[in-house]
């Protein structure tokens, strides 16, 4: 944290770090939840950045992802948020005069979100996908496999995403299986064999290519970033 932070908490309990940048013509605003993967039971895994996701899908006031990132991007900002084991937080970056109206779409998504039951099915999807691209990328694989080790039995030891049988992909991966042709496959000694499982052991459904970009310019770093492998989960 810079040297020169100050904190106010509010009548409501709720703490606001500030920290002055002289000669900077943008800002960083973020709001910080203090829960993340290693606050969940084994029954609620990957419920954090699930939620994270849902956000995003619209508020009261924005009733769609555009909505939500469109006004931001329009004064050369930029809106987010991540996963991490033991907080999620919802971040914009911009120019400084565009802070009051960054202020009011991170209060809105955070405080008065839809939660639409047709977003939350179609969520469902994206995080499985999502799971699939990091048990495709080596690095994060290992990266998880060595926290399982490290922590076995404990909420650090599990995947922030989740698995596909987590009850937020669950139903998911239940239809993918459902959708997917069956995969033919021969030995060199003329057994057969089936290789339609992925190396976590769960059904591969029809793969659409990377589905973390939410929205109109909302693109995500690469699945090998450092940020990855330091256990962040980035939407």
């Amino acid at each position: 944290m810079l040297g020169n932070t100050n904190i106010t908490v509010l009548p409501n309990g709720c703490r606001i770090a500030t920290s002055a940048m002289p000669g900077v013509e943008s800002f960083s605003m973020c709001v910080d939840a203090g829960t993340g993967g290693r606050c969940e039971r084994a029954s609620e895994l990957g419920f954090s950045h699930f939620l994270e996701h849902l956000l995003f899908k619209g508020s009261e006031k924005r009733p769609s992802t555009r909505a939500i990132s469109q006004p931001v991007e329009e004064r050369g900002g930029a809106v987010n948020a991540y996963t991490s084991t033991s907080h999620t937080c919802f971040y914009a970056q911009a120019p400084y005069d565009a802070a009051p109206l960054v202020a009011d779409v991170l209060g809105d998504l955070y405080l008065a979100p839809v939660l639409a039951p047709r977003e939350i099915d179609r969520e469902r999807k994206v995080v499985l996908e999502e799971i699939k691209m990091y048990h495709d990328d080596d690095a994060a694989f290992a990266s998880d496999l060595a926290q399982a080790a490290l922590w076995p039995g404990h909420p650090l030891g599990r995947p922030i995403l989740g698995t596909p049988a987590s009850p937020t992909t669950a139903r998911a991966t239940r239809r993918a299986g459902r959708s997917s042709p069956p995969r033919a496959s021969s030995s060199t000694n003329g057994s057969s064999s089936s290789s339609g499982r992925s190396r976590s052991g769960s059904p591969r459904g029809p793969r659409r290519g990377s589905s973390r970009r939410r929205g109109p310019g909302r693109g995500s770093a690469s699945p090998s970033s450092g940020a990855r492998r330091s256990r962040f989960r980035r939407c």
